[in-house]
């Protein structure tokens, strides 16, 4: 096992939906960058608010919602630079055929995982939307925003797993072609 995580299958991959990707996926970490400057100047604000005597009410609330956007929004970006967490322990010990099986495998069902969550997302999305639901707190900020980015940085991080199942199908019928 090595310190430096293996090379994402999907940097060797140039067609149109790649390209699209890393588009969409450098848009997400542009987004969640600027939600990090957000959160920096909210924050620093409150804070000097808060040392002169008039913190306010709503830094807290609209930080919280941004940071949700920085980790999500990011997401997908991560993933095409193989820079998130994975518990590799066993797949380590595979080699060859059986480890890229095995990989192909675990990426489909954290992809099916994702998609059901992006579902599940819509659907709540939905709901909020039909009963106009707002957060309980001073600001009742409609639900629907914070969902929305949730919807957006998930479908993304989705997105990004399509592509590094299908790279991974390319590189086994690639390697399944050479033993021939």
């Amino acid at each position: 096992m090595t310190a430096e995580p293996e090379a994402a299958p999907e940097t060797n991959e140039n067609n149109r939906f790649f390209r699209l990707l890393n588009r969409v996926s450098d848009a997400g970490v542009i987004a969640g960058g600027c939600a990090l400057i957000a959160i920096t100047l909210i924050v620093t604000y409150d804070v000097i608010a808060r040392f002169i005597g008039h913190p306010t009410i709503w830094a807290t609330e609209i930080s919280g919602y941004l940071l949700i956007a920085v980790a999500v929004l990011g997401a997908a970006d991560t993933l095409r630079r193989n820079e998130h967490f994975a518990m590799t322990l066993l797949v380590d010990t595979l080699r060859g055929q059986v480890r890229r099986w095995v990989s192909l495998a675990a990426w489909c069902v954290v992809l099916l995982l994702v998609a059901g969550l992006v579902l599940g997302i819509a659907a709540l999305i939905a709901n909020s939307a039909r009963f106009g639901l707002r957060s309980y707190t001073i600001l009742q900020v409609p639900l629907i925003l914070p969902q929305i980015v949730l919807l957006v940085g998930f479908a993304i991080l989705a997105l990004a797993l399509a592509g590094r199942v299908i790279a991974l199908v390319r590189q086994l019928r690639t390697h399944t072609t050479r033993q021939e």
